[in-house]
């Protein structure tokens, strides 16, 4: 950090995280513990470090009271999620654009911090199968293209859906969208 010229570090579980866990509980489970884990590595060096918190989004009113609990307990600048969450027996996605993650929203303005959205690899069945969604193109995996392709889709959806309507004040960082 030093040699590069970097004052401040903010950290995070990244993709794909517990967006790739497909059990509630588990992930839920993995996020708290994640969590706790990176609020001590943080206190050992508070100055150069900080956090966002990981989140379940089985559940938006459990995602929401771990991001509480994050922000005023641990500390913690925010969450990030990695795009979709992984449902069911692992094929299924959900995207948070729906009024069913209005409490989630909710409690992302009341508590005024930023939701970092992370891009991550497509699932398995995207790649495979008789019309895989990038063809024989895995090249195109990655930052080079596909992050900000897909991640691009689901900031889209948050617009168009009126998420930013009904809760104006959010606050969305977006990766792999140009900070390359």
């Amino acid at each position: 950090m030093d040699a590069e010229g970097v004052e401040y570090m903010l950290l995070s579980l990244t993709s794909p995280g517990c967006q790739g866990i497909p059990d509630q509980k588990l992930a839920e489970k993995s996020a708290t513990e994640f969590n706790d884990w990176l609020a001590a590595e943080v206190t050992k060096n508070s100055t150069r470090f900080g956090g966002l918190a990981a989140l379940s989004m089985h559940d938006p009113s459990q995602a929401a009271a771990e991001l509480e609990r994050t922000v005023t307990e641990l500390n913690f600048f925010g969450g990030l999620v990695n795009d979709f969450q992984t449902m069911g027996d692992g094929s299924g996605k959900q995207y948070y654009d729906t009024p069913f993650y209005d409490p989630f929203w909710k409690k992302v303005q009341e508590l005024d911090v930023p939701i970092y959205f992370h891009s991550r690899y497509p699932p398995a069945k995207d790649l495979e199968g008789h019309d895989p969604k990038y063809g024989g193109r895995r090249h195109l995996l990655g930052a080079g293209v596909q992050f900000h392709l897909d991640l691009s889709f689901h900031i889209y959806s948050m617009c168009s859906s009126a998420v930013f309507d009904r809760f104006p004040r959010l606050k969305i960082v977006v990766g792999h969208l140009g900070e390359k």
